[in-house]
């Protein structure tokens, strides 16, 4: 809801006791634009209270995405989920609990002395993982590719730890460690990147010895990785994967007792080599990588001090960094930043840490400060924000990592909360009064405050977002002793923001002869624009505040191959397509998403004779903030496939439940986005997608011109009052669907994030060598990865929807589009039959990071060709 409260203005006043941070930023920079703002601090325009309270501030999370804030109230008393920018909350869970949350923000895993459990963040029912009464479970983490969850636990045997796998959605609980001796413990464990394997160390061969093993995720036996180690030797906490997952680096007192050397392992040959070489060997520790797995940095400790030193994993180039001086200790390094090509460092003289940077050749160390509070590394590698000391008070500053810049004063007096947010161009910090502000981190511009705070209230954690958008903090705004939870982000709406309202699918044209609607004459000719009045058909408003449909056009009785543009009407047609024929006689459909003209209309150009065939299944009304239509997406996941069993036969209906699965809430959807492939058609045909509980409508999803063929396509589809939708088959085919996201309903409370943004078609990629844009390789080859960014300025970017087109394929095979920094799911978009087929189907598509990028992925090969009509906002 939204702050109804308002406190009254921020007193001056000293500085309080440190904000406790609650999420540590990483990754790159975002392109987000900044809003302009009056000169000097002002307050955020949209502040919410997200839960009155009480609040615990110390379990306050956000997801990745940062769609969601997931807490406990007070006292531990139970767990709770709130859409980030406003929303209902959702119950997850009423008894006290402990949680982590997936990786791609969808799920929540907890546990609470009875159970492990996980359900969707966005509320639904929770599917019990593993019965934990009366044992230990700690250590929970969900793997990276969000499928599944790994805990530590003396499970079935009393006194030994073992470390456990169960898959996120509910299964089988499966052991992944070796057998350990009778007092034997798994003390820690990490996941590989990718998330296929772990690395733990387990008392294994005597009690007070540990080795160091990897293990497959999904089972299987136990290797070890260290080499072999004399009488009393073991392996320490302290290991890490290297960024390609070849290598990993290991502390381990393997040549003789009481000494500790850093060891490397690579994976695939078993071979184990010393990267260290202090004679005294009392300690090595903080590895961190090159992004490129080149390099590792780490820190030695022996009685003279402490050096920080880089090596290659076969350590026959070893380098010093840094050496200590007298009296000081060098702390774990703290990043190595790629762009700048240098290590990041700190020294503690038991005075003050001093931030230092070294480059990874060991040249050129600078002293960026040595009289700070502390900092961070901004996410583009580039900048240290800090606070220092001035002699009085702190002030926040940011200084180039290679020093090249004097150092750049921010906010004064203030000090730091999170170094930068997200979009590389700010950072939170706390105001003398305790509010969280965001500054830019080059020092121009105004900045916003949370605030303000009354007199006697209290900021007792914050945290933003990674795309710079929301602020969230726990506050006793209103001086009543209870902290409750709060937002607050600029205000981006220039009046073009958008809510969706979905329809039971409905034909608003068809120029075929003997069933034309919304339009009279011949069959359109090659080179033929055709208008469509949208607005007051198909169950759409006759209202002027309606300025986008989705629309599933199709084109059929081609004349000859060419291709469908659908834009806005009365525009200049955009170089883009919406759908491609490849023949004469071809029927082919595609989603398309369309802002409508002045007159409430779309103009369709098609560049050969075709029939056109258009079915509303929704409509974007104006809103800068809204209930219902705010759309929330998720990672691709699999919801239904059919050949499993039985083809379903000519005529039959196929009921998909949907509420609670895959991410998707168990209520407040009102329409899901789907993309449904038939393959393995027993005949031509279509395919028709519609909530259940409704008649079928006249309208198609799919078309199948033969037998054997597999047609994608992207629904977007009312969900029924029974959290279900139905497919019809008219050839009998199988059937597959994976979700990509859903609608709010009514039943939520105001918000922003989920709002769309339309705009006529742009391209954003094309591989093909006579159209290059943002693609300078050859034609992507099989099993090609193409990155994919959206560059045209836009703020806190969470969704987009493109058009994306596979040409001159190499073969049978399918295209996959899924969010950067996220691990490929088994889902396709594209399904090519033969080769040089030229398919197109309407993507939306989870933004990911850096930069709002998204991943292409081409089983077989094939150029590729992308238009990107609109984005969903944070």
């Amino acid at each position: 809801m939204h702050d109804r409260r308002r406190a009254p203005s921020t007193p001056g006043g000293r500085l309080r006791r440190p904000l406790l941070a609650l999420t540590v930023l990483v990754g790159g920079a975002a392109a987000i634009a900044t809003p302009a703002s009056p000169a000097g601090a002002a307050s955020y325009p949209n502040v919410h209270v997200l839960d009155a309270g009480p609040v615990d501030g110390l379990s306050v999370r956000l997801t990745d995405d940062g769609l969601w804030t997931v807490y406990q109230r007070g006292g531990g008393n139970g767990l709770y989920a709130v859409p980030t920018s406003g929303g209902r909350v959702r119950t997850l869970q009423t008894t006290p609990v402990q949680f982590v949350l997936s990786p791609d923000g969808t799920r929540v895993v907890s546990w609470d002395g009875t159970q492990l459990r996980s359900q969707p963040v966005a509320g639904g029912p929770a599917t019990a993982l593993a019965d934990v009464t009366g044992v230990i479970v700690d250590q929970v983490a969900v793997s990276p590719d969000g499928g599944s969850v790994l805990f530590r636990s003396d499970r079935g045997t009393p006194g030994q730890i073992n470390l456990y796998r169960v898959p996120i959605d509910g299964g089988a609980v499966t052991r992944l460690n070796a057998p350990l001796v009778a007092t034997g413990s798994v003390e820690i464990y990490r996941f590989s990147h990718d998330g296929t394997t772990v690395a733990y160390r387990g008392e294994h061969v005597s009690a007070g010895r540990s080795e160091l093993y990897t293990v497959p995720t999904a089972g299987g036996p136990a290797v070890v990785r260290n080499a072999p180690m004399v009488a009393g030797g073991s392996v320490q906490n302290d290991f890490a994967w290297a960024p390609d997952d070849s290598w990993l680096v290991y502390e381990a007192n393997g040549d003789a007792v009481g000494r500790y050397d850093a060891y490397a392992v690579t994976l695939a040959t078993g071979a184990v080599q010393r990267i260290s070489d202090d004679p005294s060997g009392e300690g090595a520790a903080g590895f961190v990588f090159a992004d490129d797995s080149s390099l590792v940095a780490l820190r030695l400790v022996n009685s003279g001090g402490s050096r920080l030193v880089r090596s290659t994993r076969d350590g026959s180039d070893r380098r010093v960094l840094a050496t200590s001086a007298p009296g000081e200790i060098l702390n774990d390094p703290a990043a190595v930043s790629l762009p700048a090509g240098r290590v990041l460092f700190t020294a503690y003289d038991g005075a003050k840490i001093r931030w230092g940077s070294v480059r990874l050749d060991g040249t050129d160390r600078r002293v960026l400060s040595d009289a700070t509070l502390g900092g961070k590394l901004t996410l583009d590698g580039r900048r240290l924000v800090y606070s220092e000391y001035t002699g009085v008070r702190y002030a926040v500053k940011a200084r180039a990592l290679d020093g090249s810049e004097a150092p750049v004063t921010l906010v004064d007096p203030a000090q730091v909360v999170d170094g930068a947010a997200n979009d590389g161009v700010t950072a939170i910090v706390r105001t003398p009064s305790g509010e969280p502000m965001s500054a830019r981190l080059d020092g121009s511009g105004a900045t916003l405050v949370f605030g303000p705070l009354p007199p006697t209230g209290e900021t007792t954690g914050a945290a933003v977002t990674r795309d710079g958008r929301h602020v969230v903090a726990v506050q006793d705004r209103f001086t009543d002793g209870t902290p409750a939870l709060l937002s607050a982000g600029p205000s981006y709406d220039a009046g073009d923001t958008m809510a969706f309202t979905p329809l039971t699918p409905a034909r608003i044209l068809d120029t075929r002869l003997d069933q034309q609607v919304g339009y009279s004459g011949p069959k359109p000719i090659a080179g033929e624009t055709v208008r469509l009045t949208v607005r007051g058909r198909g169950g759409v408003p006759d209202s002027p505040d309606v300025r986008a449909v989705v629309l599933n056009v199709t084109a059929t009785e081609a004349s000859a191959a060419g291709y469908v543009t659908v834009w806005p009407s009365g525009g200049t047609r955009p170089l883009a397509s919406s759908l491609n024929l490849e023949r004469a006689g071809q029927t082919r459909p595609n989603l398309v998403t369309v802002s409508l003209g002045a007159a409430g209309a779309v103009d369709l150009f098609t560049q050969t004779g075709t029939h056109l065939v258009a079915d509303v299944a929704g409509y974007f009304t104006g809103a800068g903030s809204a209930t219902a239509g705010r759309f929330f997406p998720l990672s691709p996941g699999r919801v239904l496939d059919t050949r499993d069993g039985a083809r379903p036969g000519a005529g039959a209906t196929v009921r998909l439940a949907l509420a609670g699965r895959a991410g998707l809430p168990a209520s407040g959807i009102s329409a899901v986005v789907l993309n449904v492939t038939a393959t393995e058609a027993g005949a031509a045909g279509y395919v028709t997608v519609w909530p259940s509980g409704v008649a079928r409508p006249l309208a198609s999803n799919l078309n199948l011109e033969r037998a054997g063929q597999t047609v994608p396509n992207q629904v977007i589809v009312p969900i029924g009052a029974d959290g279900a939708v139905q497919l019809f088959t008219q050839s009998g085919t199988h059937l597959v669907a994976d979700v990509a996201g859903w609608f709010t309903d009514a039943g939520e409370d105001f918000g922003t994030s989920g709002l769309f943004r339309a705009f006529s078609p742009v391209r954003m990629l094309d591989t093909r060598p006579a159209f290059r844009q943002k693609w300078d390789g050859a034609k992507p080859g099989v099993g090609a990865v193409v990155p994919v960014t959206y560059s045209t300025p836009g703020e806190g970017v969470i969704a987009l929807t493109v058009n994306v087109t596979l040409t001159e394929a190499n073969g049978p095979g399918f295209v996959t589009a899924w969010p950067a920094g996220a691990p490929r799911p088994l889902a396709s978009n594209l399904n090519a039959d033969a080769a040089d087929q030229t398919i197109p189907n309407h993507v939306t598509v989870r933004a990911g990071r850096p930069a709002e990028e998204f991943r292409l992925y081409t089983q077989s090969g094939g150029h590729l060709i992308v238009d990107v009509t609109g984005t969903y906002l944070a």
